[in-house]
């Protein structure tokens, strides 16, 4: 079934957010097309955030996601995501920093830090954010500057402790960014 194009979804390789506020923003991944904890987060955070990015493995049309929210909607193609438009990265700038969004499945190896450096340096960045592992990690390299964050998995978690997460990325009055890693609890787990 097609969905029609929501005018929050917005597919470009860049996208300069100068004249929108942005302060909150929800980072998900990995939702592989199961839906229920990446859309009670949504509804839990959709009067306090200011964009959603979705990095990939959705397994549905991006249109699903985006009719959910009323903000502005970003997602990159990640490797199950095989009949999908939207591009494999996306830059953006958001309060003078420049970020670039992708999947991850490209990278040498799931855990290739200097890959990732790498290419956030090649693309003039100084967050790159990855999914594609369904582990949560941040990462900032003291030498180059470079930040490299991953949110886990919305839906099919595989670190120790099996959560499903995601993160918020606050952007502050002065422009520093802070990532915080959230894990939804397990049912039955207090």
């Amino acid at each position: 079934m097609k969905i029609e194009m929501p005018p929050n979804l917005i597919m470009a390789n860049e996208v300069d957010f100068a004249d929108k506020e942005i302060k909150k923003v929800l980072i998900v991944s990995d939702s592989h097309s199961i839906h229920k904890n990446l859309f009670k987060v949504i509804k839990k955070l959709d009067n306090y955030m200011d964009l959603m990015i979705h990095l990939g493995d959705f397994e549905c049309q991006p249109e699903v996601i985006a009719t959910r929210t009323e903000v502005p909607f970003i997602a990159v193609k990640g490797n199950c995501d095989y009949d999908s438009r939207l591009p494999k990265m996306t830059k953006l700038k958001i309060k003078g920093h420049d970020i670039l969004i992708t999947h991850g499945s490209s990278f040498l190896g799931e855990y290739s830090i200097a890959d990732m450096i790498m290419t956030a340096l090649e693309n003039k960045v100084e967050v790159l954010m990855v999914g594609h592992t369904h582990v949560p990690y941040y990462y900032k390299d003291e030498e180059t500057g470079v930040t490299i964050v991953n949110p886990g998995s919305i839906s099919r978690p595989r670190q120790y402790d099996g959560m499903a997460t995601y993160l918020v990325m606050n952007v502050k009055n002065d422009g520093t960014m802070e990532f915080v890693p959230v894990s939804l609890r397990r049912r039955g787990k207090n």
